[in-house]
C-alpha cells in the first residue's frame, strides 16, 4: 500500500496517539512532544540559559 495512502486515518491516528500520551505520561524529565529541529550549518543559533542546552532541538522547533 502507498505509504501516502489514507492521510485522514494517519492524521486521526496520530492525533490520538499524541493526546494519549500527553494525558497519561507521567515522567518528569518529558517536556516536549517533537523530534526537534536545528538551525542550518552556520545560521545564527537562538540564545539559551545553560540549563536549557539540553533541549536545544526540541525548544528550536
Amino acid at each position: 500500500m502507498d505509504a501516502g495512502a489514507f492521510p485522514g486515518v494517519r492524521r486521526f491516528v496520530w492525533k490520538v496517539i499524541y493526546n494519549t500520551l500527553g494525558r497519561f505520561w507521567r515522567d518528569s524529565d518529558w517536556r516536549f512532544m517533537n523530534y526537534g529541529w536545528l538551525p542550518p550549518e552556520g545560521a545564527m543559533p537562538i540564545e539559551l540559559a545553560a540549563e536549557d542546552e539540553p533541549e536545544r532541538p526540541f525548544i528550536g522547533l
